[in-house]
This record gives structure tokens, C-alpha cells and sequence, in this order.
């Protein structure tokens, strides 16, 4: 039943997500530690012993941002970190980091899994293009770069294969940058 509630949660926050292209930005204020809490819980972080997360998180309290973006940015990019877990490392670790910097907020999440394949770092924002069989449909990463860049942000992507992946978003807090 729980799992239902977060599909048709996930389903309405597409479908609000899908709206707010067409209105204007609403920035509120967001704890951003409570949004990475419920994404960590909804991919299943929280149930895999083998796998721990650690929280860097030097940002202002309280923020102000769009909520169900950043939620959608977080369902993501944890969801992938735990999808490519490397099994032959002893210890899988992803790691949320962030800091401000006047207006803009900057978070990495690094995961020191199995990494992306050589000179395809850019085709994991391609929509519905898969870069290996463990993909999805290639539609997440497509809507997470979408969103941020209609919040006036950038992420960005390194990974050396066979050890670690770092996504880097940048984004306006506080309200929109005019």
C-alpha cells in the first residue's frame, strides 16, 4: 500500500512538474533536508545496509526554492546512486554536499559506485536514450536538467568508471533571480 501512495505521489508531482512550465516560479521556503530524507525513503536508501549516506549540507536555513523540483532532482539522482552501487566495494557511500553562495545554492551528490561508461557523461540527460541495460526509460535525468534549468540553474556531471559518479547542481534561492 505504502509503496502505491509514493507511485501515485510520484505520478501527481510529474503531472505538477508538467504544469509549471506554463506558470510562473513560486519560491517558498524548502527544507532541504527533509526533501533528501523523503527521496532517500522513497528509493529505498533507508532498508540497504550496504549503503550509507552522508549529509554536507553548509547552506543557509531556511531556503526558499520550488519543493516539488527538488524533490524530483533528489528522487533522481539518489535513485541512481543506489541503482549502481558497485557490489565489490566493500563500503558503497553517496554523499550529499552543499554550500551557498549569495543567491545560488550548490549541491553535489557523489556515490563511489560503478560510475558511467567513458564519453557518454553527456547522453545521461539525452531523453530516452539509455547508456546501458541497468537504465531506466531515459526520461529522469532529461526532466531533472529540464527543471533546473527553468529554475536558471546548471547541473552538471563527472564519473570515472569503475569508481564514482558526481552530479553538481546549481541553482537561485531565495526567490528568482531578476
Amino acid at each position: 500500500l505504502e509503496v502505491c501512495r509514493r507511485s501515485a505521489g510520484k505520478i501527481e508531482d510529474v503531472l505538477q512538474i508538467a504544469q509549471a512550465g506554463k506558470t510562473p516560479l513560486s519560491f517558498v521556503p524548502v527544507d532541504l533536508e527533509k526533501i533528501i530524507d523523503s527521496a532517500w525513503h522513497d528509493c529505498g536508501g533507508d532498508s540497504d545496509a550496504r549503503v550509507e549516506l552522508e549529509l554536507r549540507l553548509e547552506h543557509d536555513r531556511p531556503m526558499e526554492s520550488e519543493p516539488v523540483v527538488l524533490k524530483l532532482v533528489f528522487d533522481n539522482l539518489l535513485s541512481n546512486a543506489l541503482r549502481y552501487v558497485d557490489t565489490q566495494k566493500p563500503k558503497s557511500v553517496i554523499r550529499i554536499d552543499s554550500e551557498q553562495q549569495n543567491n545560488r545554492l550548490h549541491v553535489c551528490v557523489f556515490d563511489n559506485g560503478l560510475g558511467i561508461p567513458e564519453g557518454r557523461e553527456r547522453d545521461v540527460f539525452d531523453m530516452f536514450k539509455r547508456i546501458d541495460d541497468e537504465s531506466q526509460h531515459g526520461l529522469g535525468l532529461a526532466l531533472v536538467q529540464k527543471q533546473i534549468r527553468r529554475l536558471g540553474g546548471t547541473i552538471n556531471v563527472s564519473s570515472t568508471p569503475g569508481q564514482s559518479t558526481e552530479f553538481c547542481v546549481n541553482v537561485p534561492v531565495n526567490g528568482p533571480q531578476i
